[in-house]
């Protein structure tokens, strides 16, 4: 008997060694995906991420932290499935709820991502950049008035995006007051140049008379001040009507447009193409770039480029781009943001880095 229990001690002891094995190798795996996460390394993170999944589906926030990495190389389909497993699994958290607001925003889904970051909103959260893609929703949806709203709620936390969309769209936004008409798209209204104003005047009803015939009523002028001159403006009969004076808005000045392309031949696998706005802004440096690909094609990076000439941030553009390795897309996010541009007026100006591959 005693043979028996010894021998049923030792396997516990075995096992029990070989779950904590287990959990260790896990662990350290874990560790290693957030790094290659962090420093942006998104294909290899997949990857990590995708071995401690296999191994156990509900460690930690593993799912989350993978659809991240996905979502930064705009593999958006994979996004949504590691999410709702995610949430299937641990329930719907703050990071799972906004990641797939931002992927449906990123797809066009404009009413879902609106839910989402509603859903955030009721929950507390005050991350300005809710605010702001909420107003993009809304100006796809082209609820204009809703669009301004959001933008101008995000500006006023220190959301410098949200401030550029609320100066280039919002401008001819009427105020929310009731039956003050039909709110004007934005672009189309006035609010950039003067505006002149004529009071209407309405003709004299005729008056009739039993005992004779119809009479025009008699109007008297309306008196203008000494030494004023003739006063110019529409007239009824005697009466003079004065002009208003124009109304001079004040207006910011917008950001020039730049439509020129600055290209750049690195080496004879790459050459990169800088436009859509940043064409004519001088480079002061850009990263040493080793690309070898069996496939030539393009990768499209946008990017946002503040005052100081730093990149503040870059993201893939799937529909500008004609090739999706995963590892070259990464690489080329990471490189995006390692250039230097010189200085600007403007708190941020946005372009696109495309790094056109030759294959081999």
């Amino acid at each position: 008997m005693m043979k028996y229990i010894i021998t049923s001690l030792l396997i516990g002891i075995a096992f029990s060694g070989f779950s904590q094995d287990v959990e260790d190798e896990i662990e350290f795996v874990y560790i290693k995906a957030e790094y290659l996460l962090k420093t942006e390394r998104y294909a290899d993170a997949i990857k990590q991420f995708g071995e401690v999944i296999r191994k156990q589906p509900d460690y930690k926030d593993a799912l989350v932290k993978r659809a991240s990495a996905k979502y930064m190389l705009a593999s958006y389909r994979g996004v949504k499935e590691d999410l709702i497993n995610y949430i299937k699994m641990k329930g719907a958290s703050m990071e799972a709820t906004k990641l797939l607001a931002m992927t449906d925003y990123r797809q066009g889904n404009h009413e879902a991502a609106i839910n989402s970051l509603n859903t955030l909103m009721a929950c507390g959260s005050s991350d300005p950049e809710l605010f702001f893609v909420r107003g993009e929703c809304y100006l796809g949806m082209e609820a204009f008035e809703d669009a301004c709203g959001n933008w101008q709620k995000a500006a006023s936390m220190g959301y410098n995006k949200a401030s550029l969309q609320a100066n280039k769209y919002c401008k001819d936004i009427v105020a929310n007051v009731p039956n003050s008409g039909p709110r004007p798209r934005p672009g189309a209204g006035t609010a950039s140049g003067t505006t002149t104003s004529t009071p209407s005047q309405t003709k004299p009803v005729p008056t009739t008379s039993n005992d004779g015939p119809i009479t025009k009523p008699t109007t008297k002028p309306i008196p203008t001040k000494p030494g004023t001159g003739s006063t110019t403006g529409n007239t009824t009969g005697s009466q003079t009507v004065p002009q208003v004076e124009d109304e001079v808005v004040i207006t910011k000045p917008t950001q020039p447009i730049d439509n020129s392309v600055n290209e750049i031949y690195v080496d004879e696998d790459l050459t990169l193409l800088i436009r859509n706005g940043l064409g004519s802004r001088k480079l002061l440096q850009q990263p040493n770039i080793l690309i070898l690909a069996d496939e030539g094609g393009t990768v499209s990076i946008d990017v946002v480029v503040n005052d100081r000439g730093r990149v503040d941030s870059a993201e893939f553009n799937a529909s500008n781009s004609s090739l999706s390795t995963q590892s070259i897309i990464s690489l080329a996010i990471r490189k995006a943001k390692e250039f230097w541009f010189e200085k600007s007026e403007w708190e941020e100006t946005r372009g696109t880095i495309v790094f056109k591959i030759s294959g081999r």
